[in-house]
C-alpha cells in the first residue's frame, strides 16, 4: 500500500505532466495558426495586386475612349 505522501508525489508529477503537454499542444497549435494567417496575408496581397491592375486596365480603357 502506497502512503501518502507517495501518492501525492505521484498525483502533482503526473500533474506537472500534463501541464506541460498542454503548453506543448497549444504552443504547437498557435504556430500553425500564425502560418495560416500569414498564407492568408500573402493571398491577399496577391488578389489586391491582380484587382489594382485590372482597374487600372479599365481605367486605361475608359481614357482611351
Amino acid at each position: 500500500m502506497m502512503s501518502n505522501q507517495k501518492r501525492s508525489g505521484m498525483v502533482l508529477i503526473n500533474s506537472i505532466l500534463i501541464i506541460m503537454v498542454a503548453i506543448m499542444i497549444v504552443g504547437y497549435t498557435n504556430k500553425l495558426i500564425g502560418e495560416q494567417i500569414s498564407g492568408y496575408q500573402q493571398l491577399d496581397e496577391i488578389y489586391l495586386r491582380q484587382i489594382d491592375k485590372k482597374i487600372h486596365k479599365s481605367n486605361k480603357i475608359a481614357v482611351e475612349d
